[in-house]
């Protein structure tokens, strides 16, 4: 069984069809993303679009700013959801962490993110 997808207009930045997500590789796109977002607070729009930022610019290896901007994008996702699992959501900053220090700090800067990162269920 497919999806039967009809678009009107632009559709630049979105992920269409079901089960679909944006990949955080292309910035401009992941950041038009996150600002149409409506299921994103405004302090987690921007620290995710300025870790974005950031990774573009880190002297990073080329695995270690692409598993990053991954993970960076499947947490974008796990933020989405209505039921976030804060499992999910820490695993995904360690990886962040783990490969790009200062990105998974700029991302723990905002106060409904560093709750879920803390453990505290409510954002």
């Amino acid at each position: 069984m497919s999806d039967k997808i009809q678009i009107r207009g632009d559709a630049v930045g979105s992920a269409v069809g079901s089960g679909a997500r944006v990949i955080a590789r292309d910035i401009t796109v992941y950041k038009q993303t996150v600002e149409q977002s409506t299921k994103l607070e405004d302090d987690v729009k921007r620290v995710l679009k300025e870790a974005r930022e950031l990774l573009e610019r880190e002297e990073l290896s080329e695995v270690d700013k692409s598993d990053a901007t991954e993970d960076l994008g499947k947490l974008t996702a796990e933020l989405e959801k209505e039921q976030k699992d804060p499992g999910l959501i820490r695993r995904y900053w360690g990886r962040i962490k783990e490969a790009a220090p200062t990105v998974a700090s700029v991302l723990s800067s905002a106060t409904s993110l560093a709750k879920l990162l803390q453990g505290d269920p409510t954002p």
